[in-house]
């Protein structure tokens, strides 16, 4: 490890990633903001929640933009980390599984050089040095902890999963209307591609932590990673998490390309006049001290060893590793320690999720699917004509307003492969009510439809054609919510599963 935190090399990757992940942060929480009311209220605009999320929500976009433009950065990176846990963190109805991946970068930020190339701090820096090199473990450790950690542990939880057993991995979610957003059937009924990406996937996630260092390697790698990122964009509501994974292969780029980059910026006369003004505006008496090599290597030696114990002790269980998690029980068994094992586990493992975003990743596995025999639409009564809310659309999937947290909350915690009466009718009447206002409508007098069409349970095998027949299934109406002197009343028909 001393050895690779020697090797130098151009610090410019770690400004492109800084500007790439946090602007997609920066999205991230505009959305948080866009939606504040939706997350935060008990019933939206009705029953605001006690503390006005509002300004704090814009102060921290504010810091965002600065951190993206490299203003300050090692000390907003502080703050944006302690706004993380409070907004992300404590996140539970609306948490979805790249809050794991923002709440670890962001604690990871504040012990890397972000700022050492590209960045504003580098134009107004009192240090005169010339050497804006770092050690090559400033790229690996957000790859290794981010990414590889994150692959490896979700592979551990998929290896007992028939979906991906089978190489249905791709081919299911893809196939299922509420969890996609695009109807590419003809892709989908090319089996034998589709069997392949599946256990490309599977292959990839599990190998990653231990090749993606290895130079000759880097490219297929980086090709493979970017390309199943870039898939997920492309066929589900979860656009912040395909780009935010998509930004740490920016770490995986030659930084010769950047360097090239930036040396035929540089050499514009534009960018003497850009850097001239930069300066002028952005004036400051900061300098921060110089950090002795021991002492970071020291703090990267802790921070390795510790993150890595953490995602051990939550790895361990993992669905894949139930046999060995059964048998190390039987020995503590013996010795009356199993208890005392069992809390100090769950207690780390619930301390590292909530400050570091280790998490066992059960991400599209058998139980997302097995049972989701339904999908929920909503529409509006106006002068007898239905209009459909923006979150489910008239063929039954995610719609433009349901992406991310958003849609986990609607498909999953509101709906899902068994609903619960109260938490539906909850989560109905949170949309419906945010939404109303939202679109300047009256709920003193309002009706909804709660649209229910049935589909087909997974079998676990291919089939060809399965999405459109999905798709085709018929409307159904399951009841209505009304709205009358804001209060909401649900009525329906039976429940969801007996239609």
């Amino acid at each position: 490890m001393h050895k690779l935190f020697e090797k130098k090399i151009s610090a410019t990757g770690l400004g492109v990633f800084r500007a790439i992940y946090f602007l997609n942060f920066f999205f991230e929480v505009k959305y948080i903001y866009n939606n504040r009311q939706l997350f935060f209220d008990t019933v939206p605009f009705i029953k605001p929640f006690e503390l006005d999320f509002t300004y704090p929500l814009i102060i921290w976009l504010s810091i965002l933009i600065f951190i993206v433009i490299g203003y300050h950065t090692r000390f907003l990176v502080i703050i944006n980390y302690l706004f993380s846990l409070i907004f992300i963190s404590t996140l539970s109805s609306f948490e979805y599984h790249m809050d794991y991946v923002y709440c670890g970068m962001n604690f990871l930020a504040m012990f890397l050089p972000l700022s050492k190339e590209f960045s504003i701090d580098k134009l107004i820096s009192q240090d005169n040095s010339s050497d804006h090199k770092v050690s090559v473990l400033y790229y690996y450790f957000p790859l290794f902890l981010c990414v590889g950690l994150l692959y490896f542990d979700s592979v551990l939880c998929k290896l007992t999963s028939k979906m991906w057993l089978n190489g249905l991995g791709v081919w299911l979610p893809a196939s299922t209307p509420q969890i996609t957003i695009f109807n590419d059937q003809w892709l989908l009924n090319q089996k034998y591609l589709m069997l392949f990406l599946g256990y490309l996937t599977l292959v990839f996630e599990f190998i990653f932590v231990f090749v993606f260092f290895i130079k000759k390697l880097r490219i297929p790698i980086l090709i493979i990673g970017v390309g199943l990122h870039l898939g997920i964009l492309l066929e589900f509501p979860i656009p912040y998490f395909a780009l935010g994974m998509m930004s740490f292969y920016v770490l995986m780029v030659p930084v010769s390309l950047w360097d090239k980059l930036f040396l035929k910026i540089s050499s514009w006369e534009v960018s003497t006049k850009l850097v001239f003004y930069i300066k002028k505006i952005f004036k400051s008496n900061v300098s921060y001290g110089v950090v002795p090599q021991k002492r970071k290597f020291m703090i990267l030696k802790v921070l390795f060893i510790s993150m890595l114990f953490f995602q051990v002790n939550t790895s361990f269980n993992a669905a894949f590793m139930q046999p060995l998690n059964k048998e190390v029980y039987k020995v503590l068994s013996m010795l009356n320690l199993d208890s005392r094992f069992n809390m100090v586990n769950k207690n780390i493992a619930a301390f590292s999720k909530v400050t570091l975003g280790i998490t066992n990743h059960t991400v599209f596995l058998d139980g997302h699917f097995d049972g989701y025999n339904h999908v929920v639409g909503i529409t509006y009564v106006k002068d007898g004509k239905e209009i459909w809310l923006p979150y489910v659309n008239e063929n039954g999937m995610a719609n433009k307003n349901a992406t991310g947290s958003v849609w986990a909350f609607l498909g999953f915690r509101t709906n899902g492969t068994l609903v619960k009466p109260k938490k539906f009718e909850y989560g109905i009447a949170r949309f419906t009510a945010f939404w109303a206002r939202k679109n300047g409508i009256s709920l003193n007098d309002a009706t909804f439809k709660i649209k229910v069409k049935k589909i087909d349970s997974p079998n676990w095998k291919w089939e060809k054609d399965y999405l459109s027949k999905q798709l085709d299934k018929p409307w159904q109406d399951a009841g209505e919510l009304i709205w009358l002197k804001e209060k909401a009343q649900i009525n329906l028909i039976k429940a969801i599963e007996e239609i």
